[in-house]
């Protein structure tokens, strides 16, 4: 794995008043849906492609080939040829999920009512990543098959049979165990229903409504009634906005450093955006333009005046804000530095089941550079100061693509060089964020060596 090392220079390129565009890659929850209920359809669908896929994007399309679905990747489009819900092959090896947890988790319940028995894998990190709570609820809801490990991890056998209908309640509010349950019952023909602590990501009923699947969806429960085939025409075009987890840090980039930033065609699903609430309130000028919907996703361009940026509020994230932030709380945690204040994080014990321990991650890298932070059971607190000044340090990646993008965004603001080992890690999401951020005008601050 490469190595950065950003070098303040203490000078800037730009007029604060610039606002650079950038367009991030695009939104990899939405990627792993549509491929895997691509394949489930009997149509021939093109998914639009804008740069390098992610390695977890990569990952589940794989796995999809494993499976023996036919798959043709284009310059700017992937097309899918839709096999069914069982004109899927047994894989003639394990399946690697390589560092992705989503293509685990969506693959048991994909893989739940098959003909057969396979077997998932994944990389050292992700075989350390819990998997029982699914296994469990697939098996004693809905009549699964399926063993994990003697730890509740990778490896995990699947055993094929059909499914019964179930009414589901989940003990934590997961897009990735209510979506993996919907394509079990999917698969199954079978109806169910699923209720919720509270909200989570809502992306798979979205293109499950778009493909014309009955599912019918409430504020924390979801409906879906017993179905034969999708029904859409072939061919079927599917278009994938920016992924908005991904913007967050180039966000936050703009804020701290009091630059403009215009970030093109990202999605706007509401479901996304309780981040950006939460700048908002604390201070950040931040709207939306040419908003448009494609396959019942939002998306459109994000304006941050990151100029006009003055006296940043701290700010408190609790226990029913987390399932849609997750993957932003490190970002936040680097805003909270610069926040003039005490920032809270309660609520957020999953993120220490992550690709890292997210808080310990976070909490030992901000000590690292000057941060002053305190490590809760379920979260943190942070102190900030307006005029925090990182230091220079050497960073621990932790191998989470997450804690790899918040330290290099807090870098932009070090007093000396700021080393991060292992940042091609980056690429699980963001293959390309690194050249995204020497872009925007952030980055006249610094120089990035690899």
């Amino acid at each position: 794995m490469s190595t950065i090392v950003i070098t303040p220079t203490g000078s800037s390129l730009h007029s604060k008043e610039t606002c650079s565009e950038i367009s991030v890659p695009q939104d990899k929850s939405i990627f792993h849906r549509i491929l895997i209920l691509a394949a489930l359809s009997e149509s021939q669908i093109f998914i639009n492609t804008i740069g390098k896929l992610s390695s977890d994007v990569l990952t589940t399309l794989n796995a999809l080939v494993q499976l023996g679905v036919k798959i043709d990747r284009l310059e700017k489009e992937i097309i899918v040829y839709g096999v069914g819900k069982k004109g899927f092959k047994k894989p003639s090896e394990a399946i690697d999920c390589g560092n992705s947890g989503t293509t685990a988790r969506l693959l048991m319940g994909l893989l739940a009512s098959q003909s057969f028995e396979s077997i998932l894998i994944g990389d050292a990190s992700l075989s350390k990543r819990p998997m029982a709570r699914l296994a469990t609820i697939l098996n004693q809801q809905l009549g699964a098959d399926i063993l994990c490990s003697d730890n509740g991890t990778l490896p995990v056998k699947i055993r094929g049979k059909a499914l019964h209908e179930a009414s589901v309640i989940l003990p934590v509010a997961s897009a990735q165990m209510k979506s993996s349950i919907l394509l079990a019952a999917y698969c199954s023909n079978t109806a169910i229903e699923i209720s919720e602590p509270s909200a989570s990501r809502n992306h798979t009923e979205k293109m499950m409504i778009s493909m014309g699947i009955d599912v019918q969806v409430n504020t924390t429960s979801v409906l879906m009634k017993a179905h034969r085939s999708i029904q859409i025409p072939s061919p079927y075009w599917y278009q994938i906005p920016g992924d908005v987890s991904s913007a967050a840090f180039f966000v936050v980039a703009s804020v701290i450093t009091k630059t403009n930033l215009r970030i093109k065609n990202v999605g706007l699903n509401p479901t996304r955006l309780r981040f950006f609430e939460l700048l908002s309130d604390s201070g950040v000028p931040l709207f939306y333009e040419n908003v448009a919907i494609a396959n019942g996703e939002l998306y459109g361009d994000m304006i941050i005046d990151g100029s006009k940026v003055s006296d940043l509020k701290p700010f408190v994230i609790e226990t029913e804000d987390v399932p849609n932030l997750q993957d932003e709380i490190p970002a936040l945690a680097v805003l909270a530095l610069f926040a003039e204040g005490k920032s809270v994080i309660r609520g957020a014990s999953e993120l220490r089941l992550k690709e890292s321990d997210r808080i310990k991650a976070m909490i030992d890298n901000l000590h690292r550079i000057g941060g002053r932070a305190t490590e809760l059971p379920d979260g943190l607190e942070i102190t900030g100061s307006n005029d925090f000044i990182p230091s220079g340090a050497i960073i621990n990646s932790y191998y989470d693509h997450r804690i790899a993008m918040a330290m290099a965004v807090a870098a932009l603001k070090s007093s000396g060089v700021v080393t991060i080992p292992d940042a091609s890690v980056v690429s699980i999401s963001s293959p390309t964020f690194f050249e995204l951020l020497g872009s925007i005008p952030a980055a006249s601050m610094i120089s990035i060596t690899e």
